[in-house]
């Protein structure tokens, strides 16, 4: 494996302990003890991750993780963290990292997120033009994302990123127990989403035509810039006048936005829990983590 990822912890113990556990699984690993040598490393050998201690940047913590987002955009956060702190984790899932590992640290765990991280770079690094770039080109193209409108097709996935993207999508829907799971790409100018992908009882999205955002669920989304969780739309004054609000076979969802360079370019939906069970606000954390991957994929394969 070539791809090489830093490690920030001031202390020893954890530094040699992450470096040993992924040496011998073939992962280039720098650890470091310092912010300081993490920024200047990341600038020297733009590496493809960063596994930073946030317990050890005291108050600079959330402010250190926004600022390695926004000035890196392609480079995988793993954030660790004390059990007294889990539930500051939807905080740094917001800032832009793509996993939170809670200490003390258990090797799978630490494993199964770099390994994740290292499938990402696979598709990434991909010499073949894939859908998904045509798709992230005519999402900043408004009159070749028209004509596409015009003829009422939606946009598609294909391999090999169709396969990562697809995974991260079956796995929501084992994880939340959900019949339904879907990727909406957005039109912004035209008020209208396409759906490209989709998971648990899914038709061919080649037969879905696009539909108008208007005033809900997906609007609401894409405009807020926020995920969203809803206990039961019934009650909910925020989508009160959703036309598509019946389409749903339960009343509790979920909906969150995945972001490409700062801005809201697709939407993803959970819903229909095979159990009737409602959504909660761990589900949500949860969700948001997974979204956070999908803008990783969207995001690198500009």
């Amino acid at each position: 494996m070539s791809e090489k990822i830093l490690v920030y912890h001031p202390k020893v113990f954890y530094r040699n302990f992450i470096s040993e556990t992924l040496t011998k699984e073939g992962v280039e690993v720098e650890a470091l003890e310092s912010i300081k040598l993490l920024l200047k490393r990341i600038n020297e050998i733009n590496p493809s991750a960063v596994i930073i201690d946030v317990d050890e940047l005291g108050t600079k913590d959330l402010t250190f993780v926004e600022y390695l987002r926004k000035n890196f955009p392609t480079l995988a956060i793993v954030v660790l963290l004390g059990s007294d702190r889990r539930e500051y984790a939807v905080r740094y899932l917001r800032m832009g990292a793509i996993d939170c590992l809670e200490k003390p640290l258990k090797k799978d765990e630490l494993l199964t997120s770099v390994k994740k991280i290292i499938k990402i770079e696979k598709h990434k690094k991909e010499k073949k033009v894939s859908s998904i770039d045509r798709l992230i080109s005519l999402a900043e193209s408004s009159e070749r994302i028209s004509k596409l409108a015009k003829r009422n097709l939606p946009l598609k996935l294909k391999s090999p990123q169709k396969d990562l993207v697809q995974s991260v999508l079956d796995t929501i829907s084992l994880l939340f127990n959900a019949e339904k799971v879907s990727i909406s790409w957005l039109d912004m100018d035209k008020r209208k989403y396409y759906v490209i992908a989709c998971a648990g009882i899914c038709i061919d999205v080649a037969l879905m035509k696009p539909k108008a955002m208007g005033e809900g669920i997906i609007g609401y989304v894409a405009d807020k810039k926020e995920a969203v969780l809803v206990e039961d739309i019934t009650k909910d004054d925020r989508f009160i006048v959703s036309p598509y609000k019946k389409q749903y076979k339960s009343n509790s969802f979920m909906c969150g936005p995945i972001f490409i360079d700062g801005e809201v370019n697709a939407v993803v939906s959970v819903s229909d829990r095979k159990d009737g069970a409602v959504f909660t606000e761990e589900d949500l954390v949860i969700f948001k983590s997974f979204l956070n991957q999908l803008s990783f994929v969207f995001q690198t394969n500009q």
